[in-house]
């Protein structure tokens, strides 16, 4: 549930990207078929998917550079009045810290810069101003 929360921006960004490149290869197959000699079919194949590959490599570009996961240590995501760690889920450069108490999402952008001694100092950084515990989930694993 709570690495959901956080993997659904990235779900967003991949899904937009494929979105956008199969949406200009259904018009261009549109273009093709009322413009080209249906007569050549090799070549009007040929040429189709020559554009096809083009912009599937451009598509894995785009998301390699854009929305792909990053591995962040001091990722944290804020639940219950509990601290959860993620190192799997978060976008990059950008980290997460959701309080389900107060149903707010808020973002930090390049805390990987900061350097926060504890967790406590960068949800309070967030404005997360509730009484919170020290990690009790770890990787995913109840330890507590």
């Amino acid at each position: 549930m709570q690495t959901f929360t956080v993997a659904k921006q990235y779900l967003y960004y991949r899904f937009s990207l494929a979105f956008i490149t199969y949406t200009l290869l259904l018009l261009l197959g549109y273009f093709l078929l009322q413009h080209f000699d249906h007569g050549n079919y090799f070549r009007l194949t040929l040429f189709f998917w020559s554009i096809v590959f083009v912009l599937d490599c451009l598509r894995g570009f785009f998301y390699w550079k854009y929305a792909r996961l990053s591995f962040s240590s001091t990722a944290v995501i804020v639940t219950k009045g509990r601290f959860f760690y993620s190192k799997t889920t978060i976008p990059l450069e950008k980290i997460y810290i959701v309080s389900e108490s107060t149903n707010v999402y808020l973002q930090l952008f390049k805390l990987k810069r900061l350097n926060f001694q504890t967790i406590a100092q960068a949800a309070s950084f967030a404005g997360v101003t509730e009484d919170f515990q020290l990690p009790v989930k770890v990787g995913g694993r109840d330890e507590g």
